[in-house]
């Protein structure tokens, strides 16, 4: 399943990459711009800014969905992202699968994007707009948002955000899977596994109770034991790739300060 800070990146990359800016491409890709300075509550997810005669010197937005409950929400208020996209000479849906989108849905203004057996496609190429003119507050906010040199600690905190989830759900769906299990010991063999399970209360259940069902008492905890194991071997693996991707930034930004 294709996340945010993935699909953010894949548009970045798509107009240059990460640090197209200092290597003065063709494209200057910006993330998270807001249509003013001042904490506005709009902002962009992507916006494109060409940088050569050659590419049309245009400003194109980017509305990035990974979902179709997103998408949605976007569908319910269509003026929502109008404060970014009266500036932008074409603006783009960017989506992780083009069944997202039904038929109808997409306003006729909108170009549209989706992610194609791996890469990003166009699937509506969009329409050139009217734009008004920059405000100052809006240019101020473009300069800003530049100036930073936040790209790869934008697409990093959506990375962040989507590991963080990813290691939610895998540990949702363990403890449930292990919640089925203890369920089934407790059906199959009468076993309760309670605070006091390493008590010798506990200890005293499981010898007059389960010895007759052919199970020692070793036997009946390794099989917890295997179970408690595999779930932190899962959530050790998702906290390296956490570390991983947190020092792949510092790395990326260490060398964009040089």
């Amino acid at each position: 399943m294709i996340r945010t800070g993935e699909l953010t990146a894949m548009v970045v990359n798509k107009y240059g990459g990460e640090r197209a800016a200092e290597n003065l491409a063709k494209y200057i890709p910006l993330t998270q711009v807001a249509a003013s300075t001042g904490g506005a509550n709009n902002i962009a997810d992507v916006m494109v800014l060409g940088a050569w005669k050659s590419s049309g010197n245009l400003l194109e937005g980017f509305e990035v969905k990974v979902s179709r409950s997103d998408w949605l929400n976007e569908v319910k208020d269509p003026n929502k992202c109008l404060a970014t996209k009266r500036y932008c000479d074409r603006w783009w849906l960017v989506i992780a699968d083009k069944d997202m989108v039904k038929d109808g849905e997409l306003p006729e203004d909108w170009g549209m994007m989706s992610v194609v057996d791996g890469a990003l496609k166009i699937i509506k190429k969009a329409p050139i707009l009217s734009p008004i003119p920059m405000s100052h507050d809006f240019v101020a906010s473009l300069l800003r948002t530049d100036a930073r040199g936040n790209v790869p600690l934008d697409v990093h905190r959506d990375q962040m955000k989507d590991a963080v989830r990813d290691a939610e759900q895998a540990m949702k769906k363990k403890y449930a899977s292990l919640l089925e299990y203890v369920k089934f010991l407790n059906k199959t063999f009468g076993i309760e596994l309670e605070k006091s399970q390493w008590s010798e209360q506990w200890s005293a259940k499981i010898k007059q109770g389960y010895g007759t069902r052919h199970f020692t008492q070793d036997q009946l905890l390794e099989m917890v034991r295997h179970a408690l194991a595999e779930d932190y071997k899962d959530l050790s693996y998702k906290f390296d790739r956490m570390r991983e991707i947190a020092e792949d930034v510092i790395k990326i930004t260490g060398e964009a300060q040089r």
